[in-house]
């Protein structure tokens, strides 16, 4: 993890010295092709969009409201979510009476409406295509 705190700190000093936005900030992967950094793209110990988000905090830039993209028949739309250990997890308004409501998986919620489900890394989006 602290060669990870090291990297975000290397990247955030050079987005701030070339007025570089986070939106620009690739991994190794989109220009080499390569598996690269092959941890962070399986989500180990962190992901792509828990590691901009760091790069983000040593900026000074807030966090953005944590939310996932979602590409629902070629329209992109971000939807409310956590992250909990790579799973994208709705997060629900409490019920009548202030009743805490039960985790939803994204996955099972678009599974559910006949889409397929595939993660783009690179651009941290969920797509979706018809069964």
């Amino acid at each position: 993890m602290r060669a990870i705190e090291r990297t975000a700190i290397l990247v955030a000093d050079i987005c701030k010295r070339r007025n570089i936005p986070i939106e620009n900030i690739r991994q190794h992967n989109s220009w080499s092709g390569k598996n690269c950094p092959q941890n962070i793209r399986a989500g180990r110990p962190i992901t792509w969009a828990t590691f901009l988000d760091l790069v983000r905090e040593k900026i000074g830039e807030p966090t953005p409201i944590q939310g996932v993209n979602v590409s629902i028949g070629g329209v992109s739309l971000q939807v409310p979510a956590k992250n909990i250990d790579g799973r994208w997890i709705l997060e629900l308004p409490d019920g009548p009476e202030g009743q805490p409501q039960p985790n939803i998986l994204l996955r099972v919620v678009l599974e559910s409406l006949g889409l397929n489900v595939s993660w783009d890394e690179v651009t941290s989006t969920i797509s979706t295509t018809r069964k």
